[in-house]
């Protein structure tokens, strides 16, 4: 909404109103009184607690949730590079401030996928959730959507007026990723696997 008027009403309320859960409601009535379905998107929903959870369903025991998952390696690259930028740096990250970038507890909390489905799938049901993969969004994106639509109970027909011809944000698609990067970040991941899994195998 950066391309609106700051002082319409919605601003104002985004801006000035009080942080809580009526607050938040307020900031979909406009988009619900004209029947469309709302929503937002953070990655940063994966780091929430069983119990941030648990007040979600709550406040509103209909929310859908979408999870879309993306290989880990490429997120976190994905990630500080975003990262690099805001910083007001120039160019793609550094390896150094791409692996800090990627061992902060927030980045890694945000990779941890099964930790994180456990705790969605203890306080939603099954309906109320679609997992779907980033690949998906980037190699097949009509299917993507639709299938999207098809979840939220809305029609699917004439999806391909809703894909953007090209990506929107594309952090660090234009600068690949270092091979020291993917083999460190292999490594903690297969750490991670043998330790949930209780697997054991060899990384080459």
């Amino acid at each position: 909404r950066s391309s609106r008027n700051i002082l319409d009403p919605w601003h104002l309320r985004y801006v000035l109103g009080k942080c809580n859960d009526a607050w938040y409601a307020s900031l979909f009535r406009r988009g619900r009184s004209r029947g469309a379905l709302t929503g937002e998107i953070t990655p940063a929903y994966a780091r929430l607690d069983k119990e941030t959870f648990e007040h979600i369903r709550r406040v509103n025991p209909e929310v859908a949730l979408i999870f879309v998952m993306r290989d880990p390696i490429n997120h976190a690259w994905s990630s500080a590079n975003a990262g690099f930028r805001k910083s007001g740096l120039a160019g793609p990250a550094t390896l150094t401030y791409a692996l800090e970038h990627a061992q902060s507890p927030a980045s890694m909390a945000r990779s941890a996928y099964t930790e994180t489905i456990k705790r969605v799938e203890a306080v939603f049901s099954p309906a109320q959730i679609h997992y779907c993969f980033f690949d998906e969004l980037k190699d097949q994106p009509e299917r993507f959507v639709a299938n999207i639509l098809t979840f939220l109970g809305v029609d699917s027909d004439g999806v391909g007026c809703l894909v953007p011809k090209r990506a929107v944000n594309a952090a660090a698609g234009s600068s690949p990723i270092p091979l020291e990067f993917q083999y460190r970040r292999s490594e903690e991941h297969t750490s991670e696997l043998q330790s949930q899994f209780r697997i054991s195998y060899a990384v080459f």
